[in-house]
């Protein structure tokens, strides 16, 4: 494909450049760029069924990664102030022109600043990659059914809560449904009973929100306050609500940023109703990590957090259909 159509060969061009743009971007910030094991005792950092391995010589499971979240803030409590990973994750999940099971994703963490920095910082970073590097601030992307949309990096991008969208979108209320509702909310919006049934109540909203409102964002727009037991690893709010935010693009999520979750005891009751789940039966649930929170309990300076998929992002940038058609070896099935 490279060879016949040298626009292939131009976008993966755009895809390195914006790479090293980013690099830049965090090196003139003063963030320290940082490698962490792909193999893993035990998945963390994200809500995502695992790829499961085993290491012979130890004759031992392992998994592969599916985020570094909780290996960095590991290592800021090492004194770290400024630290990010652009690296490969794997999440063993369905497939859509925004999904693929190995893709690459880019995660950050800063300590002593603000969600709202983050945010600030997500914004001129790319619209300097959008300017600078691809040369342009309007761009034809594409839902899950291939309709386009224009999308226009312009302007100040806008902030909206969670419970708002769920609220016009959907007639929920996120801080009084209880889990029951929840279900029968989410059978309405497509998710079978029997999936319901074994879902957590983040996961159910989740769920909701992807169907009723999600894809009715196109332009640049951070989403905002997630329900605190979907994010247990976000400082939590007093209405159940968590600090987080998404920026969302074309009804797809670009970028995961967190006021970080600092509190080792509160921490470990977050992540034993996580563990709860996970017996439940909802596969995507959190497992408790006793290193992360022994190196909390250690000390963990008050930081925020970022992650980003790069395939998606590039995908955007160069117009194109599917993450897959920025990726040199996209996962694909043999031919026999």
């Amino acid at each position: 494909d490279i060879i016949m159509d040298h626009a292939v060969y131009d976008r993966f061009l755009i895809r390195s450049k914006v790479i090293r743009g980013i690099r830049e971007f965090l090196d003139k910030k003063n963030f320290l760029e940082i490698e962490t094991p792909i193999l893993q005792n035990q998945a963390g950092g994200a809500m995502a069924k695992v790829f499961e391995t085993h290491h012979n010589d130890y004759d031992m499971p392992m998994v592969l990664r599916i985020a570094v979240e909780l290996d960095h803030k590991m290592i800021m409590v090492g004194g770290y102030e400024r630290i990010y990973e652009i690296g490969k994750m794997f999440r063993n999940e369905g497939s859509d022109p925004t999904h693929i099971q190995e893709f690459t994703m880019i995660e950050w963490y800063a300590a002593y600043q603000t969600l709202q920095t983050n945010m600030a910082w997500t914004e001129e970073m790319l619209k300097h990659i959008a300017r600078d590097i691809v040369g342009k601030t309007t761009f034809t992307v594409y839902d899950k059914e291939g309709e386009s949309q224009e999308v226009n990096f312009d302007g100040v991008w806008p902030h909206i809560s969670f419970a708002q969208l769920l609220s016009e979108n959907a007639d929920i209320d996120i801080t009084t449904i209880t889990i029951e509702e929840a279900r029968t909310h989410a059978v309405k919006w497509g998710m079978s009973p029997e999936e319901a049934k074994i879902t957590g109540r983040g996961n159910l909203l989740d769920h909701i929100y992807k169907k009723s409102s999600r894809l009715k964002i196109i332009n640049p727009t951070f989403v905002t306050n997630f329900p605190g037991d979907l994010k247990p690893l976000a400082q939590q709010n007093e209405d159940g609500t968590a600090q987080v935010a998404q920026l969302i693009i074309a009804g797809a999520e670009i970028t995961n940023q967190y006021a970080e979750l600092v509190d080792p005891t509160v921490q470990r009751k977050l992540l034993e109703s996580q563990s709860k789940a996970k017996g439940e039966g909802d596969a995507e649930a959190m497992e408790i990590d006793e290193r992360f929170l022994t190196a909390m309990e250690h000390g963990m300076p008050p930081m925020t957090g970022f992650g980003m998929g790069i395939d998606r992002l590039v995908a955007i940038l160069t117009n194109q259909k599917n993450c897959r058609d920025v990726i040199f070896f996209p996962i694909m099935k043999p031919r026999e």
